[in-house]
């Protein structure tokens, strides 16, 4: 069975999807794992994608072809911060995993081992809360923190716990149920779990 495409950035549009892979084009498909891209196309827009264009990706390896939709698509997170977790950081993104978790199917589980949850944002500033890592800078204890949209942390489904105890400061926001590349990590986002 060939392989599906196992990164990609989504953009916004398929125009711009289109851009962001095109440049696979050149992909050499002998080489092992790599795909190259056959052919993009986007249906209408669909009802279930909440008004947004269908994409339909078609690669190919020597021999092999796979097609690709969004659900195997890993969205481009932007972290502008990651820090470590408060003790309150880490129950509120516990419990909220565990909520969420408990509302998914065992294939659901299956197919997406760890989850990015909501949690109480981050310190404004890093004084009250330093940085283990800083998007363009080395990271710092002192002044304040780029702006972020949410603070998120990761939970594994199979041994319901937190991945670490880091917190991520991300600068966009995946839609719900969209898988995202936290470190080495893919997670779905599941936002604050809630229904």
């Amino acid at each position: 069975m060939p392989r599906l495409i196992s990164r990609a950035v989504l953009p916004a549009t398929t125009a711009a999807l289109l851009l962001a892979l095109g440049g696979c084009e050149s992909t050499d498909s002998g080489a092992s794992g790599t795909f190259r891209v056959q052919n993009i196309s986007s249906s209408g827009t669909g009802a279930n994608s909440g008004g947004e264009s269908s994409v339909r990706i078609r690669l190919s390896t020597s021999g092999n072809v796979a097609e690709a939709d969004l659900s195997s698509i890993v969205a481009y997170v932007k972290i502008v911060a990651k820090r470590e977790a408060t003790k309150r950081q880490a129950m509120i993104a516990a419990q909220r995993a565990r909520a969420a978790s408990a509302r998914m199917s065992p294939e659901q589980r299956k197919s997406s081992r760890y989850i990015a949850v909501d949690t109480e944002r981050s310190a404004a500033y890093f004084d009250t809360q330093p940085a283990q890592y800083v998007e363009g800078a080395n990271p710092t204890s002192s002044g304040p923190a780029p702006k972020f949209e949410r603070s998120v942390m990761l939970w594994d489904t199979q041994t319901q716990s937190l991945v670490g105890n880091a917190v991520y400061d991300i600068a966009s926001t995946p839609k719900v149920g969209q898988k995202a590349a936290f470190d080495t990590v893919v997670a779905t986002y599941v936002g604050t779990g809630g229904s």
